[in-house]
């Protein structure tokens, strides 16, 4: 017969562990850390804070109110379209959840489809920034995206006579606005929102505005509500870009055909 072995006197328990052991553990934990830390940022890379574990390629953003009216975080895509005579003329996915810095991208990707930048690229507020700004100016596009503030600008006389509105500043010596605090601030931001609101506010601007809101919000309704395509079927960028294509395709040539019925009918 075999004596039984007590195993307990060889275990090393923690209120028996030298300093240096306790050291070395901590090491090793901090280590397996780091590994974790080195992946997590290599998944997200330099332009996101989040990645779904289901699908590294989707980012937490912040939804659309559910039917209880409470905001949702999920992983999903910002799905850019940019239209042209009510025919989606270009898209584009991106990883991050501001539109602001989804603009110049689909702009770009526009110019090596058709060679050319559109004159009017009519925004609504979530694009209209001073780096978007100057990158119309050098790329000879006019200025007509809406800034945070536009509504108000337009329709709050209150806010119209706030001493702290840029268009109020006084400007000094120099040539510089200076702010009630006698701060100076940045005068080429508030000359393009000036010019900006003289270009929405334009017979051609207002035109331009509503055909906007019926085409883009239009296709967007046709999609997600007619189509039901309220969800991402598949995974990662490359999928995702494969799936919107298809979709643009589908909405063009359903577009075309409802086109063609209608001249068939006043003909």
């Amino acid at each position: 017969m075999m004596d039984h072995i007590d195993l307990r006197k060889y275990l090393v328990t923690e209120e028996h562990k030298t300093d240096e052991q306790r050291i070395y553990e901590k090491l090793v934990e901090y280590a397996e850390r780091l590994k974790k830390y080195a992946t997590h940022i290599k998944v997200c890379g330099e332009e996101r804070n989040s990645y779904s574990k289901t699908d590294h390629d989707a980012t937490f953003m912040r939804m659309k109110k559910d039917y209880m009216g409470n905001d949702q975080l999920l992983p999903g895509y910002n799905i850019q379209l940019g239209l042209c005579d009510e025919y989606i003329s270009v898209y584009d996915i991106k990883q991050y959840a501001s539109d602001m810095d989804c603009f110049q991208p689909l702009i770009e990707r526009f110019y090596n489809i058709y060679k050319e930048y559109p004159e009017y690229p009519v925004a609504d507020a979530g694009y209209g920034s001073f780096n978007n700004y100057l990158y119309c100016e050098e790329h000879g596009m006019k200025k007509y995206m809406k800034f945070t503030m536009f509504k108000k600008e337009c329709e709050d006389k209150k806010y119209n006579e706030n001493p702290y509105r840029a268009v109020n500043f006084n400007i000094n010596e120099n040539g510089n606005l200076i702010c009630p605090n006698n701060k100076e601030t940045n005068k080429e931001l508030t000359k393009m929102h000036q010019e900006v609101l003289t270009n929405l506010n334009s017979a051609h601007g207002a035109l331009l505005r509503m055909n906007r809101s019926i085409q883009a919000e239009g296709a967007y309704g046709t999609i997600k509500w007619n189509k039901a395509y309220t969800r991402a079927r598949r995974r990662g960028l490359k999928s995702m870009n494969f799936e919107i294509a298809v979709i643009s395709c589908g909405f063009n040539l359903h577009k075309f055909h409802l086109k063609q019925i209608s001249r068939q009918i006043a003909a």
